[in-house]
Parts: structure tokens; sequence; C-alpha cells
């Protein structure tokens, strides 16, 4: 017999040991009819298998909760944002924008929607009404 059987066996009896002591405190309270015994011990029984499926119930919900949160927080915040330099003006109103560091990052280039840019700077067709358009990382 390995650890866990054993442990599982010692926690079996140990809520048969609490489920009768539950039933003789319940005998000798109630021994009017059997009705009301029945009835009683029903409840006890409840209370006892509740008592012990509540930290699952705890963590279930827990569980829910964060991935709901996560869920949110993921549905508020932009998931990339290529070529953007974010600055916040309330903390200081003198820093500048940050330069684009490698040649592969281009100047004019305006998000259009989701995963299309098009750039400002960039050479158009002859003859074209249409803007060149050019992928997410500027290739």
């Amino acid at each position: 017999m390995n650890c866990l059987e054993r442990h599982n066996m010692k926690k079996k009896s140990n809520l048969q040991r609490k489920l009768r002591k539950m039933k003789r405190r319940a005998s000798r309270k109630w021994k009017s009819t059997n009705i009301k015994w029945k009835k009683t011990w029903r409840r006890t029984k409840k209370k006892i298998l509740a008592k012990r499926n509540r930290p699952k119930l705890i963590a279930a919900c827990a569980t829910v909760v964060f991935l709901g949160a996560l869920w949110w927080y993921s549905q508020t915040k932009p998931s990339y944002a290529p070529y953007t330099t974010y600055s916040n003006s309330n903390l200081n109103s003198t820093t500048r924008k940050q330069t684009p560091r490698s040649s592969t990052q281009k100047t004019g280039m305006k998000k259009r929607h989701d995963s299309v840019y098009y750039n400002n700077s960039a050479p158009k067709a002859k003859n074209s009404t249409t803007q060149n358009y050019s992928s997410a990382y500027g290739n």
C-alpha cells in the first residue's frame, strides 16, 4: 500500500468516524420519530459534504475570476503596436520622442488597420491612384 492509498483510507475512516458521531448525537437528540431522524440526518450529511467540497469550489471560482480578468485585460490592451513611441506628457513634457534605431523602421508609417501599413514617403507607382502598401514590418 503506497502513501496516497494510506492517506485516502485515513481520510475515509475519519469521515466515517465523524458521520458515526453525528448519527449518535442525532439519535440521542431526536428519538421521537424515525422520519424526523431521517430528515435531520440528510441535512447533517449535506453539511458535511458541503464542507468537504468548499475548497474545490473556492478554487474553481477563483480560477474563473482570474481567467475573466485576463481576458478583459487582453481586450483593453492592443496586442502589439510596431513603430509607435509612447510618451507620457504628464510625467515630463521636455522629453523627446525616441528616434528609430534600425534602418528597417520607416519614418512616415501610419496605421491603416490591423496588419496593413502604408508609407507616406514611398514613391507612388506611375498612373496609379492607389497608395503603396508595405507589410507590417516595413519590407
